[in-house]
């Protein structure tokens, strides 16, 4: 199945302790939110920055986004209910030590018995919606279409990412390391470096996919009739269609629009 992206809108402490670390987003992480449905969910998106000054205005977008949950819950259950909900929120609102340590995208899923945040190496588009599922569309597009890849050099050798950004990972005990780079690459240099030989294979991929679903859309024998969605970027219909997919044994993509193999926001094969 693919789902067509839709990008984000981007623009161009006090020594208090962690008390939140990160989820680590996976294809397990995303299978066990799934199944939440039929109670509030809430799914908060926020661009976030990585540097001072930058960052000092990430708090109050994000408690603007909170309070925006909290209007969309008043026609749902009331007292302490919604403060239970909003609790963790506001909690993360609070740590500033980890605040001061986001990337360039902060992803929120709450659900009663469930709170995961994730950190993104790229912008995402604001968003903060209240439903009977959770909103997990970007987040399939950040781990089924980023094109990660690992880089190692014999100088820059800690390094991980996709055509945004490069990280830093953790290299196992043993492993020769050295700060010094003989050809004075930079990060930015290298990633572009490596994005020029990874982005053929990966539009390779993503053209495979299209021309699977143009073979299969020729042979199609039933009818579609497609219908407008009232906010493709924040439709949850596309969330329970990926999810479905996913739960019947399907491969979900996220690709761009402009690679789409048509003009709706999903495109299926199925065989039987």
């Amino acid at each position: 199945m693919l789902l067509q992206a839709y990008g984000p809108q981007t623009t161009k402490g006090n020594g208090m302790k962690t008390t939140h670390t990160p989820d680590t987003l996976t294809q397990a992480s995303l299978a066990e939110m799934a199944p939440l449905k039929g109670r509030p969910c809430l799914s908060l998106y926020q661009p976030t920055h990585r540097h001072h000054p930058e960052n000092q205005q990430d708090q109050i977008r994000f408690r603007h986004l909170v309070k925006g949950l909290e209007t969309s819950l008043r026609p749902h259950p009331a007292g302490d209910a919604v403060k239970a909900l909003l609790e963790p929120f506001e909690a993360l609102a609070q740590d500033h030590d980890f605040r001061n340590h986001t990337e360039d995208g902060l992803a929120v899923l709450s659900a009663p018995g469930l709170f995961r945040v994730f950190l993104l190496q790229r912008p995402v588009a604001e968003l903060a919606v209240v439903a009977d599922s959770l909103h997990t569309k970007p987040l399939r597009q950040w781990l089924q279409s980023t094109g990660r890849y690992q880089v190692l050099a014999l100088s820059l050798n800690k390094v991980q990412g996709d055509r945004k950004a490069l990280n830093a990972v953790a290299l196992k005990d043993g492993v020769p390391q050295t700060t010094i780079d003989p050809q004075g690459l930079t990060q930015d240099i290298l990633r572009q470096r490596a994005w020029k030989v990874v982005a053929p294979q990966l539009e390779a991929e993503q053209t495979a996919w299209s021309d699977a679903y143009a073979v299969a859309a020729a042979k199609a024998t039933g009818r579609i009739d497609p219908s407008e969605l009232g906010n493709p970027r924040a439709c949850h219909v596309l969330d329970d269609l990926g999810a479905l997919a996913e739960c019947m044994g399907g491969e979900v993509h996220v690709l761009p629009a402009e690679r789409m193999p048509c003009r709706t926001g999903v495109a299926a094969s199925f065989s039987h």
